[in-house]
């Protein structure tokens, strides 16, 4: 039977008479035809997911009557190419290179010889970085907020493990910055002062693996200016609230923020609309006459990231034709006519002499 065993040996001569009990011997020796009862084998205290070839393997298997002495590690369900070494509690151990799901077999012996079944344990090795874009959702109409809080959406994707974490940061050390959990959206706010706003992102997988970093750029805005300079040739002062043309279409002329788009009223009424260009000048003349007498007339400024400047005036116009006029010369009507009249008297005599020389020669 399995168990513990003692041999006693008896030594008599050749009559058969038994030798002093000094002379007996015995021997223990035990019976183990069983094998190692209960085995596991745990890899990096039980985490599902590593970015490291490098595992460290919890092993523990128990024998009641030899034993255990060895054990044998492996990725191969059948321990190709495996050996035998003294069995251990700790075990570090180099995985396979390739990612994906990896499976640690073991299996343990006893002094007698006796070997266990095979346990397991997996891991999921993940070594790739995550990626993924960054987008601006809100504002969406173009590249300029004037307001600080935005809204991002963020596309992070990992192929073997999800992405669990995202930093984002306006230092591109993400100095500062702290790890949070990822979402797809996400409200920021931007730092305070206008200007061109560069936001980096990094995402993080489930394996500890870190993206490249990601950018995006928003132009913070949030003031703008309308000026108006001139009207027709004539300098505009802002102190002075009541003006007044003498065309019917007056040009209006001014500065304001690049790509701002200038909005005419007069009376309440818009008369038309043009844009600030790339140097900061805008000129404007209304396409039909203005109808003679007083108007208000209103310059509404609107710049890329939708802030709004309004300049108001009183404009009295005239009444002056608007068909253009010719140059005074600074001759009379009178001397005009006079002038007229003689060079009609001159033409007649002329004539008059041409036939009084004809028939003289006749």
């Amino acid at each position: 039977n399995d168990g513990a065993h003692t041999v006693y040996l008896r030594y008599y001569d050749e009559d058969e008479l038994y030798l002093p009990v000094l002379a007996y011997s015995s021997s223990n020796f035990t019976i183990d035809t069983v094998v190692p009862d209960t085995g596991s084998i745990t890899i990096n205290s039980g985490d599902a997911i590593t970015n490291s070839l490098e595992a460290a393997l919890t092993l523990s298997a128990s024998d009641a009557l030899s034993g255990v002495t060895s054990m044998m590690i492996s990725e191969s369900s059948f321990f190709t190419g495996a050996s035998w070494e003294s069995y251990s509690t700790t075990k570090a151990y180099t995985l396979t290179s390739s990612d994906g799901t990896k499976t640690v077999y073991v299996k343990f012996k006893d002094a007698a010889g006796n070997e266990s079944s095979v346990y397991s344990d997996t891991i999921t090795l993940d070594t790739t970085d995550p990626e993924g874009p960054v987008v601006i959702e809100s504002p969406t109409s173009n590249e300029y907020t004037n307001s600080q809080t935005i809204t991002l959406e963020l596309s992070g994707t990992d192929e073997l493990t999800e992405v669990v974490l995202m930093m984002i940061c306006e230092n591109e050390s993400f100095e500062g910055c702290s790890w949070e959990t990822y979402s797809t959206t996400k409200e920021f706010i931007l730092s305070s002062g206008d200007g061109v706003k560069t936001l980096y992102v990094k995402y993080q997988d489930g394996a500890g693996n870190e993206s490249a970093t990601q950018t995006v750029t928003i132009t913070l805005d949030t003031t703008t200016t309308i000026n108006l300079t001139k009207i027709n040739d004539t300098d505009f002062n802002a102190d002075l609230t009541d003006w007044e043309v003498n065309t019917k279409r007056p040009t209006f002329m001014g500065t304001g923020e690049p790509g701002s788009t200038i909005t005419i009223y007069s009376d309440e009424v818009i008369i038309g609309t043009t844009t600030v260009d790339a140097e900061g000048n805008w000129s404007f003349t209304p396409e039909t006459d203005l109808t003679e007498g007083d108007h208000t007339i209103t310059f509404t400024s609107t710049d890329l990231a939708s802030n709004t400047d309004t300049l108001t005036f009183n404009l009295n116009v005239l009444g002056t034709s608007n068909v253009q006029e010719l140059p005074d010369t600074g001759v009379s009507i009178i001397i005009i006519l006079f002038l007229t009249l003689i060079t009609f008297w001159l033409a007649v005599n002329f004539r008059v002499i041409e036939r009084l020389q004809k028939y003289l020669r006749r």
